[in-house]
């Protein structure tokens, strides 16, 4: 798989200085670091999802896991997005992001007030965690017991230096 990074994002992220000579060129246009002069390379799982009728307590959301191992120094992206729907009026869903069983960066979600919706949700979270093997995955509720996740995709990126 290759990642298409945008130019801006790729000088945000690695902004190492390289003769020609220790470059090569990708995709006819870029070039990219080679060797162990601060080469970059990413590998990433996905699993899409769906779920109907959530509980009324964060609950994990079937499929929506990736299992990654990360070496020392290796950052890890992960990237989540989602419909809910809620079926009944003055309710809310919201899905939340876990590194095992601790919650990592923001919960999303939507509130109804009067009325039923669909909304997208996309949740990210960049970290470096000491090496291991961790699963990331997503939960759900619905305050009403009738919420639903439609359409879900949960990456995960892990880069290698």
């Amino acid at each position: 798989m290759v990642l298409d990074f945008g130019q801006q994002l790729f000088r945000t992220l690695f902004t190492p200085t390289f003769e020609d000579d220790e470059l090569e060129e990708h995709e006819g246009s870029r070039k990219f670091p080679v060797g162990n002069k601060g080469g970059i390379s990413a590998s990433s799982q996905s699993s899409t999802f769906t779920t109907t009728n959530l509980s009324s307590s964060y609950s994990d959301i079937s499929g929506a896991s990736v299992s990654v191992t990360v070496a020392a120094g290796e950052g890890v992206l992960v990237l989540m997005s989602t419909d809910v729907d809620m079926d009944t009026a003055d309710g809310g869903v919201f899905v939340r992001l876990l590194r095992d069983s601790t919650v990592i960066g923001n919960t999303g979600g939507m509130d109804i007030d009067g009325d039923t919706g669909r909304t997208n949700i996309a949740l990210q979270y960049f970290e470096n965690p000491s090496a291991g093997t961790y699963t990331y995955k997503v939960q759900g509720l619905s305050q009403t017991n009738d919420g639903d996740v439609l359409g879900g995709l949960l990456t995960v990126i892990v880069f290698h230096t």
